[in-house]
């Protein structure tokens, strides 16, 4: 009976463990020709944690994403390195406005996906999801970010 409830408490420990380190999550509210579109977007505001972005992930639900946040805004790029599936890339200046969006980046391509505009924002969901979607260069992005969010 001590092993048993030794082994729960070490599992309950371990989830609570894993879910402290959920990564936090943003809304994000776009206004497109077609009315306004929610995301739950996990949140990306470290070197570390947009290095590693949404490598190794084998699906991403229908209104999920990830939202990179960076300290300044300037052109962008970012590949799909150990990225399995293909992803929308939104590249959003600091006014919220989509600059550049990038359709359906081939997974685990090494090529650079691009903005000229400056951004200090961008928003990855699934591949085709933007378009499914009616999401357009120029619709306006409002983010909600929890308490605490740090951008580094």
């Amino acid at each position: 009976m001590k092993k048993i409830l030794l082994s729960l408490a070490l599992v309950l420990m371990a989830g609570a463990a894993l879910a402290a380190d959920a990564a936090p999550t943003a809304q994000a509210v776009i206004t497109t020709k077609r009315g306004e579109v929610s995301l739950t977007l996990e949140i990306a505001a470290t070197p570390q944690t947009r290095a590693y972005g949404l490598m190794h992930r084998d699906t991403l639900g229908a209104y999920d994403g990830m939202v990179f946040l960076f300290p300044i805004a300037e052109p962008r790029a970012f590949w799909m390195k150990h990225t399995r599936i293909p992803l929308d890339m939104l590249f959003i200046d600091t006014g919220g406005r989509i600059r550049t969006i990038i359709v359906d980046a081939e997974p685990y391509s090494l090529e650079p996906r691009a903005t000229d505009a400056d951004v200090a924002t961008v928003i990855e969901l699934a591949g085709g999801r933007a378009a499914a979607l009616g999401i357009d260069a120029g619709d306006k992005v409002e983010l909600t970010l929890p308490q605490g969010v740090v951008v580094e």
